[in-house]
C-alpha cells in the first residue's frame, strides 16, 4: 500500500506528506467500513458500493 500511495503523490493524485500517516487514514476508513458491515450495523443496500466511494472521496479529498 505504502508504495501506491507514494506513486499517487508522485503523480499528483495524492497530497503530498507521511506516505505513512496518509495509509493509517485509508486503511482506518476501510476497517471502519468492514467493521460496520461485519457487525450489521448498517442495511446492506446501503453498503452497495461503499468503499469504492470512500476511496473516491479519498482521492478527492486528498488533492488540493
Amino acid at each position: 500500500m505504502n508504495d501506491l500511495i507514494v506513486q499517487g503523490q508522485a503523480e499528483g493524485a495524492l497530497e503530498r506528506g507521511d506516505p505513512a500517516r496518509v495509509g493509517i487514514v485509508l486503511f482506518a476508513t476501510l476497517q471502519g467500513i468492514a467493521a460496520l458491515s461485519n457487525g450489521a450495523l448498517v442495511a446492506p443496500d446501503l453498503l452497495d458500493g461503499l468503499v469504492a466511494t470512500a476511496v473516491d472521496q479519498f482521492i478527492r479529498g486528498s488533492h488540493r
